[in-house]
């Protein structure tokens, strides 16, 4: 393989920072990126772990033989050109299905596509580095089998015909510094046209570039803290990065969609039951910033905690400088972020989420999945836990939420919500998870507010809500605030009770007072429900037996639910 030339440019320092509606494609570190589907915004490949560096293949980039998916090595025969701009150098061929584009306006002998993707990694690195103070990537020159080109202090772009749903890709070969084995080098991987989002999904080829290099540069700079880190603190962050510099983009829009409908699947989950998730959780680091004053700097600060440990300690460097910082914990923040998830799409109130009403997009149903206990259909309950016996996570780790939805019927005037959070793992017996719980008031036209529940050390706690009559509904989200690094471990879940009332009217002289009721403790049951005038309905939770009773109606028990398989609290 040989290396007819090489050029150099000047770099660009023309950075984008526009917001917009369109829709756009997403990528990840393989470390990898993905193409969108035509007629939907975009998804993210899972991510796959890289196998380097190893002993027999230190290097494995594209212009060396060994190169493995996602991408793959030039043909043999392929001649490899390079073109140099101030800090990145492209590599590229013009034979075979890793062609270029021919098109050189300028008629330097460079084709355009090639120098528009040196153009936009300059401004991508000012928009990461200079702009925000990351660190640099670190150089590869201590790398070994590198040609002269690649050896330089550069950053190394190569383009070619990536696999299938992959735009794009980040490589990390090799350890420069012994003493830090978590601190790596790499390159990058881009498409070599992206011709299959263009002009489908975008009017040219520069608007994935720049969500991709956003992505993959954005790889090399959590290289040089950590590339051991853990993966979804790895995609989440690195989607958000690709975002704040290509904010015109929105490539992450269809990556929400997962995340919308599986909102139980907790932060730190990467599998096949809820596939490329690790990409729908921006919405946290995007939460981090946008929820505490436009705090950019608080990822970078995450991202030198986490530089401080080798491997993966995402949750405890998030704890500690929400602590340093802002004066606030992850078990705070967790509830909070959970009911921010809820007013978005649909239900955004533009309080919340800059880009939130704009999710209506491409999230099925336009909004979180919410299960309605009292509405439509009284009779539905949504069985929290059900899927803990299918071997799915439900609200197994940090951040998994259920949210289960409360809508009056009117003439009751106060609802009180009781929520009973169970520590023990369930497989373990061991106590392990807490909790928290917000119950979010929906005034209707958009218009919200957020009570947190208070929770006693045994993560049980009731809230009262006397406008009721006043509200349209009310959303209880349960969130698991368990950090554990098993993902087995964790795995709970709360019941609740919510029972609605009418104010006792006053007795005038003629009228006789309301007997006295006695109740008899019920057992667990799934829906506890109200017949005629003083019919006395009672809500067993626990050991707490809750009683209402009025001239007119008695509390209703509007739902009540525990598990298969649940157990007492002990």
């Amino acid at each position: 393989m040989t290396f007819l030339r090489s050029q150099s440019a000047g770099a660009s320092s023309l950075v984008v920072r526009r917001r917009g509606a369109s829709a756009g494609l997403v990528l990840a570190m393989a470390l990898v990126l993905v193409t969108p589907e035509v007629g939907h915004a975009a998804r993210a490949m899972r991510a796959l772990n890289a196998q380097r560096p190893t002993q027999d293949c230190p290097t494995c980039r594209p212009t060396q033989p060994g190169e493995t998916s996602p991408g793959h090595s030039y043909d043999a025969g392929a001649q490899v050109f390079s073109f140099a701009s101030t800090r990145f150098r492209v590599f590229y061929v013009t034979s075979t299905t890793d062609t270029v584009p021919a098109t050189d306006t300028n008629e330097n002998s460079v084709p355009d596509y090639v120098e528009m993707v040196a153009s936009q990694a300059e401004a991508t690195y000012d928009g990461i580095i200079t702009d925000l103070g990351y660190p640099a990537p670190l150089s590869d020159t201590p790398c070994a089998d590198l040609s002269p080109e690649e050896a330089e202090p550069k950053i190394d772009i190569y383009l070619l015909h990536v696999e299938a749903s992959v735009s794009g890709y980040a490589g990390v070969e090799c350890i420069p510094d012994p003493e830090y084995p978590q601190r790596a080098a790499g390159y990058i991987g881009l498409d070599n046209d992206y011709q299959f989002s263009v002009p489908s999904t975008y009017p040219d080829a520069s608007y994935p570039v720049r969500a991709a290099l956003g992505m993959t540069i954005f790889f090399l700079v959590q290289a040089a803290y950590d590339y051991l880190e853990d993966p979804w603190w790895i995609y989440s962050s690195a989607t958000w990065m690709s975002d704040n510099v290509a904010d015109d983009v929105n490539a992450y829009f269809g990556d929400l969609d997962t995340f919308f409908q599986r909102p139980h699947y907790p932060l730190g989950y990467v599998g096949s039951n809820a596939p490329d998730i690790e990409y729908g959780h921006v919405t946290f680091p995007m939460f981090l910033v946008e929820g505490h004053t436009g705090q950019v700097n608080v990822l970078k600060k995450i991202w030198e905690k986490c530089g401080d440990v080798a491997g993966g300690n995402s949750f405890s460097a998030i704890d500690a400088v929400l602590q340093q910082e802002l004066a606030t914990t992850l078990d705070k923040e967790l509830p909070v972020w959970a009911a921010w998830n809820l007013i978005a799409g649909e239900y955004d109130d533009g309080a919340h989420y800059s880009d939130g009403a704009a999710w209506s997009q491409v999230v099925t149903g336009s909004h979180i999945k919410l299960e309605q206990i009292l509405g439509d259909d009284p009779d539905e309950v949504y069985p929290l836990g059900g899927e803990s016996s299918s071997g799915s996570h439900p609200l197994t780790r940090a951040g998994g939420t259920t949210y289960i939805v409360f809508v009056s019927d009117q003439g009751w005037d106060s609802l009180t919500l009781t929520f009973d959070g169970y520590e023990r793992d369930t497989t373990t017996s061991a106590r392990l998870v807490r909790w928290g719980a917000t119950a979010i008031l929906d005034f209707g036209e958009n218009r919200y507010e957020a009570r947190a529940v208070p929770l006693d050390a045994a993560w049980y706690g009731t809230l009262e809500i006397p406008e009721w009559e006043q509200v349209k509904r009310v959303i209880l989200a349960g969130t698991n605030l368990y950090t554990g690094t098993s993902y087995d471990a964790g795995r709970s879940w709360f019941s609740f009770n919510a029972l609605q009332t009418v104010r006792l009217a006053t007795p005038t002289p003629t009228e006789t007072p309301p007997p006295t009721a006695t109740m008899t403790p019920l057992g667990p049951v799934p829906l506890l429900g109200g017949g005629g005038a003083l019919a006395p309905l009672a809500i067993l939770l626990g050991a707490v037996i809750l009683v209402r009773l009025s001239r007119v109606a008695t509390g209703r028990a509007i739902g009540h639910l525990r598990s298969a398989g649940g157990r007492e609290r002990s």
